[in-house]
């Protein structure tokens, strides 16, 4: 069942763990960490005296947290957030655009190891995707009914607080892409381009950077470049036909964060009758990403399986 009417032919997906059996991965326990996040920033394994003391520190009076009423409904708790670790030079794990490559992903949170959008100055990331991609805007209207949502409360079994009357949602989406071909001979281009300008020497950090990507791939590793990417730079919720509060903000975050379990940081705030949702740097909806091939000594995109590839999947596994 597909919790989301929309208008004006504009295609979203929306995916719900609890209820629809075509997601990627189903929600993890609020315990449980993410084992790319654990891959990557995880400690070797305590020794006995280290066990022995955190026990001995948990057990003590100080540390012991007074029991939560049961009765409480828990929010949603954010995830591990990898993007720290994975910050590398110029690369942006939080952003997504058409160009970068990566070779871990969690959620909307890339390993990148190369990114145009990321090492370009923007007036040449502009020009690169003016020149081998395009842009799309589109408004999107989108409702979910109190039963909807009553339905999502029986699933989460009334664990999280949510909206109890139907809930409006209108955002603007910006859709960014680039041809596959195009971006095969973007970075040939790149790779053999010599130019001693500024703009050239953004250009040879990209050149090394995609250089590095081929050296590891003809050592066995594999990666994936993003070719499209929907997102917003904010998002409206109101309820028709009746005010919102500020306490809505609280709940309007948790019916998003279980919509949507890729997005994490959501903030929102009470704003001209209505609360604004936002999401550091923008809200990513989807994207879609071809895995990475070396023929005859170029960086090829291979065609993904069919049907695009979306944050909430992971690529380790492939």
């Amino acid at each position: 069942m597909l919790l989301a009417r929309l208008t004006q032919g504009t295609t979203l997906l929306v995916c719900v763990p609890f209820l629809l059996s075509s997601c990627s991965h189903a929600r993890k326990g609020k315990n449980q960490p993410s084992p790319l996040v654990a891959e990557v920033i995880g400690e070797p394994a305590l020794s006995d005296e280290k066990i022995a003391e955190l026990k001995k520190i948990a057990d003590s009076p100080n540390a012991r947290l007074e029991e939560k009423n049961s009765e409480e409904s828990d929010s949603i708790l954010p995830p591990l957030d990898p993007s720290i670790a994975w910050k590398k030079g110029d690369f942006e794990p939080r952003s997504i655009h058409p160009g970068d490559v990566f070779f871990e992903q969690s959620g909307a949170i890339l390993h990148k190891a190369s990114s145009i959008e990321d090492t370009l100055a923007n007036e040449e990331w502009q020009t690169v995707l003016a020149s081998y991609g395009k842009e799309e805007k589109r408004l999107v209207p989108l409702t979910l009914s109190q039963e909807e949502i009553v339905e999502i409360t029986t699933q989460t079994e009334g664990r999280i607080a949510l909206p109890t009357r139907s809930v409006a949602l209108d955002f603007r989406t910006l859709r960014q892409e680039i041809d596959p071909k195009k971006l095969e001979s973007y970075f040939r281009e790149i790779s053999v381009s010599q130019s001693p300008s500024e703009a050239g020497a953004n250009r040879e950090v990209l050149s090394d950077s995609l250089a590095e990507v081929k050296s590891r791939m003809e050592q066995g590793e594999e990666f994936f470049v993003i070719t499209s990417v929907t997102s917003s730079e904010s998002l409206r919720a109101t309820y028709p036909g009746a005010p919102v509060g500020r306490r809505d903000a609280e709940l309007i975050l948790n019916m998003l964060s279980t919509l949507y379990p890729h997005l994490d940081q959501l903030a929102a705030k009470q704003e001209n009758g209505a609360i604004v949702v936002t999401r550091d740097p923008k809200i990513f909806w989807e994207f879609e990403a071809s895995p990475l091939v070396l023929e005859n000594g170029q960086i090829k995109i291979r065609n993904p399986d069919p049907g695009p590839l979306f944050s909430q999947r992971s690529y380790r596994n492939r």
